[in-house]
């Protein structure tokens, strides 16, 4: 189906598979954080002069941001590690890293020193996100936890 559109061995096919995995687990997640929000908020809201609208972005969101910055580092780190579909549908140009660890084997053994190397500086978008998010984490991961 992707050669006959034109987007075989491409990127932005490669992103379209990401995508059909990562939204529904990015739908599943944000909709426990929303059930969790007070109807009371959004009705106060709406008192106070705001619109549908307005009650969702002035008040709903902050109150999930915790739970939105979860989910985005959730959905980030399942395309981010993702092997089998960039296995599958890429060749060489289009390789992604974890595919590209996983070619150090040689006729020798495996290249330990570049394998671990390459695996080290591929960690370190995902540790630097983690760091800049770490208080939306906690405050996400305990949000949507236990239902009153």
């Amino acid at each position: 189906m992707m050669a006959s559109v034109g987007l075989a061995d491409t990127p932005i096919a490669l992103s379209i598979a990401h995508t059909t995995i990562s939204l529904p687990l990015s739908i599943w997640l944000m909709s426990s954080f929303f059930e969790a929000v007070p109807q009371d908020l959004e009705e106060a809201a709406t008192v106070d002069g705001c619109s549908r609208l307005g009650a969702l972005w002035r008040v709903v969101i902050p109150v999930v941001s915790g739970g939105i910055a979860v989910t985005a580092i959730f959905a980030f780190l399942a395309s981010w590690n993702e092997f089998l579909f960039a296995l599958l549908m890429t060749a060489v140009r289009s390789q992604t890293t974890p595919v590209v660890i996983a070619n150090f084997q040689t006729q020798f053994g495996l290249d330990w020193g570049s394998m671990t190397a390459l695996a080290a500086v591929y960690s370190i978008p995902v540790i630097l996100l983690t760091l800049l998010l770490q208080r939306k984490i906690v405050a996400g991961m305990t949000l949507g936890a236990v239902k009153g």
